[in-house]
């Protein structure tokens, strides 16, 4: 298991990137699986840094990265405004992109690089777990 904070800052996005290498090196997922835990967390990360904490005096962003009996699990938790990025709308992906609202996009990757996201709102944090399963060739 791995946990550590990231303060509200896109530089931050490196020392996650840092971070999601040594643990997946570690672990021994391939690069396939290994990009897309990177990239969904650093498109939540990102959302949050630039949208989530617009107003919060203290922001607070955690990370817990594990990986036991085959599922890898992410829980991010911050102190931001409440957003469950769960019930955000998928995009109309038949729709030209020129006509498409802005936005979704991020969401709807990490749903289609996770097996499962879930949200709930703790007390006045945000806590959202992403898990995906990963097969022994992948390892």
């Amino acid at each position: 298991m791995l946990q550590f904070q990231l303060t509200n800052d896109l530089a931050e996005l490196s020392r996650l990137s840092d971070a999601v290498h040594t643990f997946s090196t570690h672990h021994h997922f391939d690069s396939k699986t290994h990009h897309s835990i990177l990239l969904s967390l650093d498109e939540l990360i990102t959302n949050i840094i630039s949208y989530g904490m617009a107003h919060q005096p203290n922001p607070v962003i955690e990370l817990i990265l594990d990986y036991k009996a085959g599922v890898f699990s992410a829980i991010l938790r911050d102190n931001g405004v409440a957003f469950d990025p769960t019930q955000a709308p998928p995009p109309a992906l038949h729709v030209p992109i020129e006509q498409q609202r802005l936005g979704g996009f991020g969401i709807f990757f990490v749903r289609r690089k996770m097996d499962q996201v879930s949200y709930e709102r703790q007390n006045e944090w945000n806590v959202l777990t992403l898990c995906k399963n990963i097969p022994s060739n992948s390892v």
